[in-house]
């Protein structure tokens, strides 16, 4: 589980700088305003982070069930 953290928080800390940069050099070359360009690198990285989150607990429940069906396949 704190691996789990770890890679997330890792992983989000990259996408977050690769996302800045890109949204950087776009809203540069569309004219967007600071407000505009950090406004969208929050929106991003927040979504991300969120079906992320969603990812490793769907992730959890399957090491689970894959241990239960395991535990069951031993009884037998």
């Amino acid at each position: 589980m704190k691996r789990a953290i770890r890679n997330f928080i890792i992983e989000l800390i990259c996408y977050v700088v690769v996302l800045a940069i890109l949204v950087v050099v776009v809203g540069l070359l569309l004219g967007w305003s600071l407000e505009m360009i950090i406004t969208q690198v929050i929106t991003f990285s927040f979504g991300w982070a969120v079906v992320k989150i969603i990812a490793i607990l769907l992730e959890m429940r399957d090491r689970k069930e894959d241990k239960e069906k395991a535990k069951n396949k031993k009884r037998k």
